[in-house]
């Protein structure tokens, strides 16, 4: 389960395939949010629930937007490197026009610049999502969220959250959304190698939510990253 596979710990995770990508079918595309939003209701209907869902990226615009609709669904939401709108973090940005000029690249770039992995693991990387997710796909997600702005939708979400971000330049767009969502903690770490990012992930969770929750943490905590102190709730 890659960067968030310790969050699992004795829980089923649960991930799929959004339409047109990797086993789903590959003749659908989505058109606008409410496709995204369909998805996501889909999987989660069938899930054990209320559900603790991550949304990473610009998975955010439909995750978020699916939660103001369906909040009975959702025991915590969990954001990292999210933006209220596309092109408000470093996914916006690395997206911007030209990426289709040479996607197996522009892949690669968002391996090495998400997910801190090296250079042979970010081109294995993008060659296998350049199989899972075509290009005409790629396009399909970027143009449906282009037109999505989560300003006025999070403050109608009270679900328990935190907004977490490890790269300065996705720092004041985690803020603006944490600050927006009632019940937010808002995490701001500074930027990790690869190797740690799963246990500093499954630590952010078990300080912020497991804890408001009863849960024990699944080891010793560690102690956090230096910028511990920026960490801040919002209400």
């Amino acid at each position: 389960p890659g960067a968030f596979g310790q969050l699992r710990r004795e829980r089923a995770m649960v991930r799929f395939d959004w339409r047109g990508t990797g086993e789903s079918d590959r003749n659908r595309l989505p058109a606008t949010i409410d496709d995204l939003v369909a998805d996501i209701d889909a999987v989660i209907r069938v899930a054990p629930g209320p559900v603790d869902a991550l949304y990473f990226g610009t998975v955010c615009f439909a995750g978020l937007s699916h939660a103001a609709r369906h909040p009975s669904h959702y025991r915590s939401i969990y954001v990292v490197g999210g933006a209220l709108r596309q092109g408000g973090n470093r996914h916006g940005l690395n997206n911007r026009p030209g990426w289709e000029k040479n996607y197996l690249e522009h892949l690669r770039g968002l391996a090495l610049l998400t997910l801190g992995v090296n250079q042979a693991e970010a081109f294995s990387l993008a060659a296998g999502w350049q199989d899972a997710v075509p290009r005409e796909a790629y396009a399909a997600y970027l143009a449906v969220q282009q037109d999505i702005d989560l300003t006025a939708v999070l403050p109608t979400i009270s679900i328990p959250a935190l907004v977490s971000a490890s790269v300065p330049y996705d720092y004041e767009s985690a803020a603006l959304m944490a600050a927006l969502l009632p019940d937010a903690t808002l995490s701001l770490m500074p930027p990790l190698d690869a190797q740690d990012i799963p246990r500093v992930r499954r630590d952010d969770w078990d300080r912020h939510l497991g804890s408001r929750f009863g849960e024990p943490p699944s080891q010793p905590l560690a102690a956090p990253p230096p910028m511990a102190h920026a960490l801040d709730t919002l209400s």
